[in-house]
């Protein structure tokens, strides 16, 4: 199974990547990607860091908005990197708050300029993000691999179109949500906040919708003092899993035709406790890539 690892820069910290880049690249995992979730840090430029201390995983940006990256500052910054990097750089792009065909159309307009400016070399990969149906068509179509987010392996397994042959080598990919905390209540705790947040979205909202969990996400929004997840929300990220049970949620979603599970840790906690955690996870990859 190949397996990916996404790294936030507010939970992994920058000067935190560096002292397990060696223990990831030798991991097992194939890829590895930077989320873009503030202007704090430019994700190329983490990903250019990545790429400088390792040697052998691919690293991509998970994902920039592609709406705002002038294309030919994005050729130049993409083209330095997958030349230095021996074609290990993936540009992953989404539309950011734009959503439905328009901003589909828009964004593929974009991609095909990149391509045709791209005239040294051949370009990276290319990754969409998406979040239902008519995204991951035109991933299918259109780019190298695709990456969802809060998906459970279910509602991915009915989303994928069954009339569309992918690109030769496409992977799909699904950032898979595991968070952490020294105690249990505050992993849920983090769980249940993580839901919330991102079904404040219209478009998050309307995919909770489609899984069937939005009603539930706004039970928890009325609650008071909700300390453990609802079950159907376990179906889609895991709180304070051990290395066994985030072995057993790959290989559901891998099951459902994800064949790039991305581990998407959030973890609260001192350094030393971050540590501890990535160790598991790194350990998990290694075990569920040799078995």
């Amino acid at each position: 199974m190949r397996v990916g690892l996404a790294l936030r820069w507010d939970v992994i910290f920058p000067r935190l990547v560096s002292k397990i880049a060696s223990d990831v690249d030798e991991s097992g995992a194939t890829s590895v990607w930077f989320p873009s979730i503030s202007t704090s840090y430019d994700v190329i430029d983490l990903c250019g860091n990545m790429l400088g201390m390792t040697r052998r995983i691919d690293v991509g940006t998970g994902v920039i908005r592609l709406f705002e990256c002038p294309v030919e500052q994005l050729i130049v910054r993409s083209r330095t990197l997958t030349e230095l990097s021996s074609g290990r750089f993936i540009l992953g792009v989404g539309t950011g708050l734009r959503a439905g065909g328009p901003a589909i159309a828009d964004m593929l307009d974009i991609i095909r300029k990149f391509r045709v400016g791209y005239t040294s070399g051949e370009p990276p990969r290319i990754f969409f993000s998406a979040l239902r149906g008519r995204m991951l068509r035109a991933a299918f179509e259109d780019a190298d691999g695709v990456i969802l987010n809060f998906c459970s392996p279910s509602y991915i397994s009915h989303m994928i179109p069954k009339d569309i042959v992918p690109r030769r080598g496409f992977e799909l990919g699904c950032y898979v949500k595991l968070y952490f905390a020294p105690d249990s209540e505050g992993a849920n705790k983090a769980l249940i906040d993580g839901f919330m947040k991102y079904d404040l979205s219209r478009n998050y909202h309307r995919m909770f919708e489609a899984m069937g969990v939005a009603d539930t996400i706004q039970e928890m929004r009325r609650g008071e003092n909700i300390s453990i997840a609802p079950g159907e929300l376990l179906e889609i990220a895991l709180a304070n899993p051990d290395a066994d049970e985030i072995i057993a949620f790959l290989q559901r979603f891998h099951i459902a035709g994800v064949n790039l599970p991305i581990i998407y840790p959030i973890i609260a906690g001192d350094q030393s406790y971050k540590m501890d955690v990535m160790s598991t996870i790194l350990q998990s990859i290694k075990d569920v890539t040799t078995s």
